[in-house]
Protein backbone atom coordinates (compact mmCIF):
# COMPACT_ATOMS: atom_id res chain seq x y z
CA UNK A 1 0.00 0.00 0.00
CA UNK A 2 1.32 3.05 -0.98
CA UNK A 3 1.26 6.72 0.60
CA UNK A 4 3.33 9.44 -0.30
CA UNK A 5 3.70 12.71 0.95
CA UNK A 6 4.74 14.05 -2.07
CA UNK A 7 2.60 16.07 -4.92
CA UNK A 8 2.63 13.50 -6.78
CA UNK A 9 1.77 9.78 -6.10
CA UNK A 10 1.33 6.63 -7.92
CA UNK A 11 -2.20 5.95 -9.61
CA UNK A 12 -4.68 5.27 -7.30
CA UNK A 13 -7.52 2.65 -8.15
CA UNK A 14 -11.38 2.90 -7.48
CA UNK A 15 -12.81 -0.45 -6.90
CA UNK A 16 -16.20 -1.81 -5.26
CA UNK A 17 -17.55 -5.57 -5.04
CA UNK A 18 -15.85 -8.52 -6.10
CA UNK A 19 -19.01 -11.14 -7.08
CA UNK A 20 -19.58 -14.92 -8.39
CA UNK A 21 -20.56 -14.92 -11.74
CA UNK A 22 -23.99 -13.56 -12.76
CA UNK A 23 -24.46 -12.35 -8.84
CA UNK A 24 -23.76 -8.64 -9.11
CA UNK A 25 -26.72 -8.14 -6.16
CA UNK A 26 -24.55 -10.61 -3.95
CA UNK A 27 -22.06 -7.75 -2.49
CA UNK A 28 -22.38 -4.14 -2.06
CA UNK A 29 -25.70 -1.67 -3.33
CA UNK A 30 -27.62 -3.44 -5.55
CA UNK A 31 -29.15 -2.51 -9.36
CA UNK A 32 -27.55 -2.45 -12.61
CA UNK A 33 -25.51 1.58 -11.61
CA UNK A 34 -24.04 -0.12 -8.75
CA UNK A 35 -23.46 -3.51 -11.00
CA UNK A 36 -21.49 -1.61 -13.40
CA UNK A 37 -18.43 -1.69 -11.05
CA UNK A 38 -18.18 -4.98 -9.82
CA UNK A 39 -16.42 -7.77 -11.14
CA UNK A 40 -15.84 -11.25 -11.03
CA UNK A 41 -13.20 -13.29 -9.37
CA UNK A 42 -11.32 -14.15 -12.37
CA UNK A 43 -11.53 -10.51 -13.98
CA UNK A 44 -10.06 -9.34 -10.97
CA UNK A 45 -7.48 -11.88 -10.30
CA UNK A 46 -6.65 -11.37 -14.05
CA UNK A 47 -6.45 -7.46 -13.67
CA UNK A 48 -4.09 -8.40 -10.60
CA UNK A 49 -1.78 -10.17 -12.72
CA UNK A 50 -1.80 -7.04 -14.95
CA UNK A 51 -1.02 -4.53 -12.08
CA UNK A 52 1.71 -7.09 -11.02
CA UNK A 53 4.38 -5.48 -13.71
CA UNK A 54 3.92 -2.26 -11.56
CA UNK A 55 5.29 -3.83 -8.35
CA UNK A 56 4.07 -3.56 -5.17
CA UNK A 57 4.74 0.50 -4.91
CA UNK A 58 3.97 1.55 -8.13
CA UNK A 59 -0.38 1.40 -7.23
CA UNK A 60 -2.52 2.17 -4.89
CA UNK A 61 -5.53 -0.44 -4.55
CA UNK A 62 -8.67 1.05 -2.44
CA UNK A 63 -12.02 -0.45 -2.39
CA UNK A 64 -15.30 1.46 -1.82
CA UNK A 65 -18.68 0.72 0.08
CA UNK A 66 -18.14 -1.94 2.54
CA UNK A 67 -19.58 -5.24 0.48
CA UNK A 68 -19.21 -8.54 1.98
CA UNK A 69 -16.81 -9.23 -1.10
CA UNK A 70 -14.31 -7.01 1.00
CA UNK A 71 -13.48 -9.44 3.89
CA UNK A 72 -14.91 -12.40 1.68
CA UNK A 73 -13.32 -12.65 -1.36
CA UNK A 74 -10.77 -9.45 -1.98
CA UNK A 75 -8.63 -9.64 1.19
CA UNK A 76 -7.99 -13.23 0.48
CA UNK A 77 -6.95 -12.39 -2.90
CA UNK A 78 -4.61 -9.02 -2.38
CA UNK A 79 -3.25 -11.63 0.72
CA UNK A 80 -2.14 -13.92 -1.41
CA UNK A 81 -0.27 -11.79 -3.36
CA UNK A 82 0.98 -9.46 -0.99
CA UNK A 83 -0.87 -6.66 -1.28
CA UNK A 84 -2.89 -4.41 1.00
CA UNK A 85 -5.75 -2.04 0.04
CA UNK A 86 -7.55 0.99 1.74
CA UNK A 87 -11.43 -0.30 2.55
CA UNK A 88 -13.87 2.19 2.66
CA UNK A 89 -16.67 1.26 4.51
CA UNK A 90 -20.77 3.09 4.73
CA UNK A 91 -21.30 2.68 8.14
CA UNK A 92 -25.27 2.76 7.67
CA UNK A 93 -25.14 -0.79 6.10
CA UNK A 94 -22.40 -2.47 8.40
CA UNK A 95 -24.57 -5.62 9.15
CA UNK A 96 -26.87 -5.61 6.55
CA UNK A 97 -27.86 -7.92 3.48
CA UNK A 98 -24.76 -7.33 0.78
CA UNK A 99 -22.26 -5.90 3.48
CA UNK A 100 -19.88 -6.29 6.20
CA UNK A 101 -20.94 -7.32 9.77
CA UNK A 102 -18.97 -5.39 12.58
CA UNK A 103 -16.87 -8.51 13.22
CA UNK A 104 -15.79 -8.59 9.27
CA UNK A 105 -14.61 -4.90 9.15
CA UNK A 106 -12.49 -5.74 12.29
CA UNK A 107 -11.18 -8.27 10.35
CA UNK A 108 -10.52 -6.63 7.71
CA UNK A 109 -7.90 -4.59 9.49
CA UNK A 110 -6.43 -7.43 11.93
CA UNK A 111 -5.14 -8.99 8.21
CA UNK A 112 -3.43 -5.63 7.46
CA UNK A 113 -6.09 -3.47 5.64
CA UNK A 114 -6.55 -0.43 6.18
CA UNK A 115 -9.69 1.05 7.58
CA UNK A 116 -11.74 4.11 6.38
CA UNK A 117 -14.81 6.05 5.64
CA UNK A 118 -17.07 5.95 3.14
CA UNK A 119 -19.75 8.22 4.92
CA UNK A 120 -22.99 7.11 6.87
CA UNK A 121 -25.30 7.27 3.93
CA UNK A 122 -23.46 7.31 1.15
CA UNK A 123 -25.01 10.73 -0.42
CA UNK A 124 -24.45 10.70 -4.00
CA UNK A 125 -24.28 14.41 -4.48
CA UNK A 126 -21.92 14.27 -1.04
CA UNK A 127 -20.16 17.46 -2.35
CA UNK A 128 -23.38 20.15 -2.98
CA UNK A 129 -24.22 18.65 0.64
CA UNK A 130 -24.41 21.59 3.28
CA UNK A 131 -21.78 21.96 5.11
CA UNK A 132 -23.10 20.70 8.63
CA UNK A 133 -24.89 17.17 6.96
CA UNK A 134 -21.13 16.34 5.41
CA UNK A 135 -19.59 16.97 8.59
CA UNK A 136 -21.84 15.01 10.66
CA UNK A 137 -21.20 12.29 7.80
CA UNK A 138 -17.66 12.26 8.48
CA UNK A 139 -17.63 12.50 12.22
CA UNK A 140 -20.41 9.65 13.11
CA UNK A 141 -18.83 7.26 10.73
CA UNK A 142 -15.66 7.94 11.84
CA UNK A 143 -16.70 7.21 15.26
CA UNK A 144 -18.28 4.12 14.07
CA UNK A 145 -15.70 2.85 12.95
CA UNK A 146 -13.19 3.75 15.63
CA UNK A 147 -15.73 1.61 18.05
CA UNK A 148 -15.37 -1.11 16.02
CA UNK A 149 -11.54 -1.27 15.52
CA UNK A 150 -10.46 0.48 18.43
CA UNK A 151 -8.29 2.48 17.57
CA UNK A 152 -7.59 6.51 15.11
CA UNK A 153 -9.57 6.65 11.85
CA UNK A 154 -7.80 8.98 9.61
CA UNK A 155 -8.89 7.55 6.01
CA UNK A 156 -12.03 8.61 3.68
CA UNK A 157 -13.18 8.15 0.21
CA UNK A 158 -16.27 10.71 -1.45
CA UNK A 159 -19.23 8.40 -1.64
CA UNK A 160 -20.56 9.55 -5.52
CA UNK A 161 -17.58 10.64 -6.73
CA UNK A 162 -18.88 14.50 -6.38
CA UNK A 163 -16.01 16.51 -4.51
CA UNK A 164 -16.24 19.68 -3.07
CA UNK A 165 -13.84 22.01 -1.13
CA UNK A 166 -16.48 22.16 1.36
CA UNK A 167 -16.18 18.28 1.64
CA UNK A 168 -12.52 18.50 1.84
CA UNK A 169 -12.97 20.91 4.76
CA UNK A 170 -14.95 18.98 6.75
CA UNK A 171 -13.20 15.88 6.28
CA UNK A 172 -10.56 17.83 8.14
CA UNK A 173 -12.28 19.17 10.44
CA UNK A 174 -13.99 15.83 11.45
CA UNK A 175 -10.17 14.40 12.00
CA UNK A 176 -9.58 12.71 8.47
CA UNK A 177 -5.84 13.07 7.58
CA UNK A 178 -6.35 11.80 3.88
CA UNK A 179 -9.46 12.17 1.56
CA UNK A 180 -9.67 10.07 -1.79
CA UNK A 181 -11.79 11.63 -4.52
CA UNK A 182 -12.82 10.54 -7.74
CA UNK A 183 -11.19 13.03 -9.68
CA UNK A 184 -8.59 11.52 -12.06
CA UNK A 185 -5.64 12.78 -11.32
CA UNK A 186 -1.70 11.41 -9.42
CA UNK A 187 -1.38 15.39 -7.97
CA UNK A 188 -1.88 15.23 -4.17
CA UNK A 189 -3.38 18.22 -2.44
CA UNK A 190 -3.90 19.85 0.83
CA UNK A 191 -6.55 21.22 2.46
CA UNK A 192 -6.27 22.16 6.30
CA UNK A 193 -3.75 19.45 7.52
CA UNK A 194 -6.11 16.62 5.27
CA UNK A 195 -4.24 15.17 2.13
CA UNK A 196 -6.73 14.53 -0.75
CA UNK A 197 -6.23 12.41 -3.25
CA UNK A 198 -7.81 11.59 -7.04
CA UNK A 199 -8.47 7.64 -8.27
CA UNK A 200 -9.32 5.89 -11.34
CA UNK A 201 -12.40 4.22 -11.13
CA UNK A 202 -12.44 0.73 -12.24
CA UNK A 203 -15.53 -0.70 -13.83
CA UNK A 204 -16.79 -4.05 -14.75
CA UNK A 205 -15.81 -3.66 -18.82
CA UNK A 206 -12.48 -2.38 -17.76
CA UNK A 207 -9.86 -5.14 -19.65
CA UNK A 208 -6.97 -5.93 -17.69
CA UNK A 209 -4.70 -4.44 -20.36
CA UNK A 210 -6.50 -0.90 -20.25
CA UNK A 211 -6.13 -1.02 -17.06
CA UNK A 212 -2.49 -1.40 -16.54
CA UNK A 213 -2.60 1.21 -19.28
CA UNK A 214 -4.14 3.76 -17.06
CA UNK A 215 -1.86 2.47 -14.09
CA UNK A 216 1.25 3.01 -15.57
CA UNK A 217 0.36 5.94 -17.61
CA UNK A 218 1.14 4.55 -21.00
CA UNK A 219 0.08 6.42 -24.44
CA UNK A 220 -3.05 8.60 -24.07
CA UNK A 221 -4.85 6.53 -21.10
CA UNK A 222 -4.91 8.68 -18.62
CA UNK A 223 -5.91 12.05 -20.72
CA UNK A 224 -9.11 10.09 -22.53
CA UNK A 225 -10.27 9.28 -19.43
CA UNK A 226 -10.08 12.58 -17.68
CA UNK A 227 -11.31 14.12 -20.56
CA UNK A 228 -14.62 11.60 -20.25
CA UNK A 229 -14.55 12.25 -16.68
CA UNK A 230 -14.26 15.92 -17.16
CA UNK A 231 -17.01 16.27 -19.42
CA UNK A 232 -19.43 14.31 -17.10
CA UNK A 233 -18.82 16.37 -14.61
CA UNK A 234 -20.24 19.57 -16.83
CA UNK A 235 -22.86 17.49 -17.91
CA UNK A 236 -23.74 17.08 -13.99
CA UNK A 237 -23.13 20.87 -13.39
CA UNK A 238 -25.28 21.97 -16.26
CA UNK A 239 -28.22 20.02 -16.07
CA UNK A 240 -27.56 16.86 -14.40
CA UNK A 241 -28.57 17.53 -10.61
CA UNK A 242 -31.96 16.21 -11.05
CA UNK A 243 -31.23 13.37 -12.68
CA UNK A 244 -28.29 12.57 -9.84
CA UNK A 245 -31.09 13.38 -7.12
CA UNK A 246 -33.45 11.06 -9.10
CA UNK A 247 -30.61 8.00 -9.24
CA UNK A 248 -29.85 8.72 -5.63
CA UNK A 249 -33.49 8.28 -4.32
CA UNK A 250 -33.67 5.14 -6.49
CA UNK A 251 -30.07 3.85 -5.07
CA UNK A 252 -31.50 4.21 -1.40
CA UNK A 253 -34.86 2.97 -2.24
CA UNK A 254 -33.41 -0.06 -3.14
CA UNK A 255 -30.66 -0.75 -0.51
CA UNK A 256 -33.61 -0.47 2.20
CA UNK A 257 -35.40 -2.69 0.57
CA UNK A 258 -32.27 -5.69 0.87
CA UNK A 259 -31.75 -4.33 4.78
Amino acid sequence: MTDRLEGRSPAALCYHDVVPENAPDWSGFPGAAAGSYKLTRDAFAAQLTALSALGPDGVTLTFDDGGRSAFEIISDMLLERGLVGYFFVTTERIGTTGFLSRPQVAGLRKAGHAVGTHSVSHPLLFGSLPYPRMLAEWRESRQTLEDILGEAVRDGSVPGGLYSVAAGRAAAEAGLRLLFTSEPTVVTDQIDGCRVRGRFAVRSSTTPEALLDLAADRGTARWRYATLWHAKIVARRIGGTPLLRAREWIFRRLGRKRS
